[in-house]
């Protein structure tokens, strides 16, 4: 087959798009001044021709009009080079100039609005020493652990219960970033090199709690001893590291002695729905950090406060946790049957656990 000769590349173009070569400034005023020069003679060889006898009427007549034609044409020309067209090249660079502004204006604006915003933001973020947004606690529960994997001189938590962080049941029932959890608040408590501090909710204000969130009765109180049993059994931690508020939670909160993870109690909803905030603590260039008020407000305040907080293992209602499950006084009578079975295995699972079984 012969060889077909490789296609070349077409444009297309509209009707007279084609580009036509502009006229030089400098041919433009030599084209006006050859005007003035042909009229000139036109006009001398007209009036001449019309002294003359014996020559056509028309020709002197056709001669001085082509010159009177072309000479103001010459000079209209040049003077619209020189003066008019400057002044109208100007306007228009400068009507150009505007509308491009005002279309640059309207176009980059909202851009530049957007953009010191975010620019304020991130300088009020730092300020306040905020580091990361989480929709919601369980997002959370990976950084959670990573933070407290870091830490290796204090940590603080405040809350209900642990439930929403180290799950409830065997260590074989609860996810892996639970068991993360876990065992580094068992390791930092065995160890006794970290200080841990634990503020939970009374369990004989966790009734409170059930009927809004649509919680079965006596759940809420087998969470929150389920988590003394983990912290006590297997921990081994007692009343100065632990302590109970008389009141509703407001905040669960995850501390260490440079981050903090924060998650406030919704209406109506548990904390594990709702946002977490993680904050960085702040020194003496930065006194504005939330992580100093929360700790604050949300725990020194209270830690050695006997009116409202008591140790865990001093209360008059709490379970004394060396009695067993039978001397549950705390909502003696929301627990089940059923709750305290499930309490007696916990123990046991956490005991052998804590002595290496």
């Amino acid at each position: 087959m012969a060889n077909r000769p490789e296609p070349t590349a077409r444009t297309c173009s509209l009707p007279g798009s084609a580009k036509k070569p502009a006229f030089s400034l400098i041919t433009h005023q030599m084209l006006y001044v050859g005007l003035i020069v042909l009229a000139v003679p036109a006009i001398w060889l007209g009036a001449y021709l019309d002294s003359l006898k014996g020559v056509a009427v028309w020709v002197p007549k056709l001669l001085m009009g082509l010159g009177i034609a072309l000479a103001p044409s010459g000079l209209l020309g040049l003077a619209y080079r020189h003066f008019l067209r400057r002044e109208l090249e100007q306007e228009f660079r400068v009507s150009t100039g505007d509308l491009l502004r005002q279309v640059l204006v309207d176009q980059l604006d909202p851009e530049l609005q957007n953009l010191r915003q975010a620019s304020t933001l991130v300088r009020e973020c730092e300020r306040f020493g905020v580091r990361m947004l989480h929709k919601t606690r369980r997002d959370a529960l990976t950084r959670i652990a990573e933070i407290l994997e870091e830490e290796e001189n204090e940590i603080v938590i405040v809350g209900s219960s642990l439930k929403g962080l180290i799950g409830f049941g065997s260590h074989d029932n609860v996810s892996d970033t639970e068991r993360r959890i876990r065992d580094v608040l068992w390791h930092r408590g065995r160890a006794g090199r970290c200080r841990l501090r634990f503020l939970l909710t009374h369990p004989d204000l966790a009734h409170l709690r059930a009927e809004p969130e649509g919680r079965t009765e006596g759940n809420i109180e087998q969470e929150i001893l389920g988590s003394l049993l983990f912290l006590t059994c297997q921990c081994k931690l007692g009343h100065e590291q632990v302590r109970l508020f008389y009141g509703a939670p407001t905040i669960f909160m995850v501390a260490t002695s440079q981050r903090m993870i924060a998650n406030p109690y919704p209406y109506k909803r548990t904390s594990m729905e709702s946002f977490c905030v993680e904050f960085e603590k702040g020194g003496g260039e930065n006194p504005d950090a939330l992580y100093n008020f929360l700790m604050e407000h949300h725990f020194r305040h209270v830690w050695s406060d006997d009116s409202v907080t008591t140790p865990v293992n001093d209360s008059p209602h709490v379970w004394k946790l060396e009695d067993g499950v039978r001397n549950v006084q705390t909502g003696q009578k929301r627990l089940t049957d059923m709750h305290r079975q499930q309490l007696r295995e916990l123990q046991q699972e956490y005991e052998k656990h804590a002595s290496g079984g």
